[in-house]
């Protein structure tokens, strides 16, 4: 059985460190496992970008959480990583590289099975390079399949597209990861836009408690057990934990976008 990992977004360029540790301190202290971050919002030479994100993924382990930096093909090139040696991922503190690229040949499996260690998230939008990873030596269980979120209104997927893609990952035996999003006020994700950060278009103005909640029934085979109720980070219970025990591959990253001018200020 597998328990369902909560994770908090944060863009570190727009806050301040004592913003960022509050938030961090706030939301572990409610269960909260994972941050994700973009590594390609931030510019300067290697050793700024790397010095930059290393003072976040320092806050982050303080408090036990790991940091999901969202990659592409421009920040490899530009820093010069290669799927052979992420030792640059490494240096910031990164424990998991989210790739919005893939090469669809053997560099997928190096990437994937690389030796720092570092967890690899691919786009569950191509499950055929993540099948072909796999076939050339990749080990399925370094991989996660998350779904993009969608911050423009009526973009998001559909929750049948979600269930389609989510039992591919299942028969591949990958692990699935699947935004959400607050609709508290002052929330805000990279762009300067207010509706919301989910994958599915019908949780954009749902309730936290229910995007949540409905998230582990979106794969054909699962029976799950329901959360408890979920408010905001600074009044979420302190135990989020549903299990699939029929479907032992299934992993489940939840991003909640909150606000820290609203949610985490207020906590006690």
């Amino acid at each position: 059985m597998k328990k369902v990992k909560l994770g908090v977004s944060l863009y570190p360029e727009q806050e301040t460190t004592e913003q960022i540790d509050h938030y961090l301190k706030t939301a572990s202290g409610y269960g909260f496992e994972n941050v994700f971050t973009s590594l390609f919002s931030v510019n300067g030479t290697r050793e700024e970008v790397v010095a930059y994100f290393k003072k976040l993924t320092d806050i982050a382990h303080t408090y036990g959480m790991k940091v999901s930096g969202d990659c592409n093909s421009g920040f490899f090139q530009k820093y010069g990583a290669t799927p052979e040696d992420l030792s640059l991922f490494r240096e910031m503190g990164i424990d998991i590289l989210r790739i919005d690229f893939c090469f669809r040949d053997e560099r997928d499996a190096a990437l994937i099975n690389n030796q720092q260690g570092i967890g690899i998230e691919m786009s569950s939008a191509m499950p055929d390079a993540i099948a072909k990873a796999i076939e050339n030596g990749a080990d399925p269980k370094r991989i996660t399949a998350v779904h993009n979120f969608y911050p423009q209104r009526y973009t998001g997927i559909s929750s049948r597209a979600v269930r389609e893609l989510n039992s591919t990952c299942q028969k591949l035996g990958v692990g699935s990861g699947i935004f959400v999003t607050s609709t508290q006020p002052g929330t805000h994700g990279p762009w300067p836009v207010s509706d919301g950060l989910p994958t599915m278009e019908m949780d954009r103005t749902l309730p936290i408690a229910l995007q949540v909640k409905h998230c582990p029934t979106l794969t054909r085979s699962t029976s799950a057990m329901p959360l408890p109720p979920t408010r905001s980070c600074a009044r979420s219970p302190r135990s989020c934990s549903m299990f699939t025990p029929m479907c032992p591959a299934w992993k489940v990253w939840i991003r909640l976008l909150l606000s820290l001018q609203t949610s985490c200020r207020t906590a006690t």
